[in-house]
């Protein structure tokens, strides 16, 4: 039997969001002007509230439409090195280690973006990931999710497609968003992390464990 402990990424193993800023960062280093009248475009839309959650950030992808999946590979190790390892949350990396140590298999799950997550969970030897995919036609990318976005309840579908639960002796989730309440309540072991003193009243009502980072 498997001992599974599992890792948000956002906010959890990084102390930001990321997904949208890869994006900004491919449109940065691309240096292409095209980009700041789409991105003024999502900024209006979202303001007027016609743009929010999972459409926001599908409208958000497509800006980096036509962008070879290879420079988006060399952009995803920049992004690594230059603003992800410089956000760790040495903390919960730390609870991760201990995890492994303790023959658990360490996981990644998150509605971040494969290229960076597969950099990261491979620096950090964790087992496996699970994370969105961007798509890609015949090495281009289409500006596009490639597949179901992994949040919320998805991710429970997208780790169920990858392991057998079954098979796990015990579950550890690690987490920072109520969104994740589903994957939460699945687990034997619902773990959430937060910059608040006092622990969230939602965390307290479902009598999952606490950590303050």
């Amino acid at each position: 039997m498997t001992k599974l402990a599992i890792f948000d990424f956002c906010e959890t193993l990084i102390s930001r969001q990321t997904a949208d800023l890869f994006v900004d960062f491919i449109i940065e280093q691309e240096q292409n002007k095209s980009y700041n009248f789409v991105e003024g475009l999502r900024k209006t839309l979202h303001k007027l509230h016609l743009l929010r959650g999972n459409s926001n950030k599908r409208f958000k992808l497509f800006q980096i439409k036509g962008v070879s999946k290879q420079k988006i590979e060399f952009y995803a190790q920049k992004y690594l090195d230059d603003i992800l390892l410089r956000n760790i949350n040495n903390k919960i990396l730390s609870l991760a280690k201990e995890y492994k140590v303790n023959n658990y298999k360490i996981g990644i799950i998150s509605g971040g973006y494969m290229p960076y997550i597969k950099l990261f969970a491979e620096k950090f030897n964790f087992d496996f990931r699970i994370s969105t995919e961007i798509s890609f036609s015949e090495g281009i990318c289409t500006g596009k999710i490639a597949g179901d976005d992994c949040m919320g309840k998805n991710k429970i579908l997208l780790l169920k497609k990858k392991i057998d639960l079954v098979d796990i002796e015990e579950l550890v989730f690690v987490t920072d968003h109520i969104s994740d309440l589903p994957l939460l309540q699945l687990s034997d072991q619902p773990i959430v992390v937060g910059k608040e003193t006092l622990t969230p009243s939602w965390v307290v009502k479902n009598n999952f464990k606490y950590i303050k980072v």
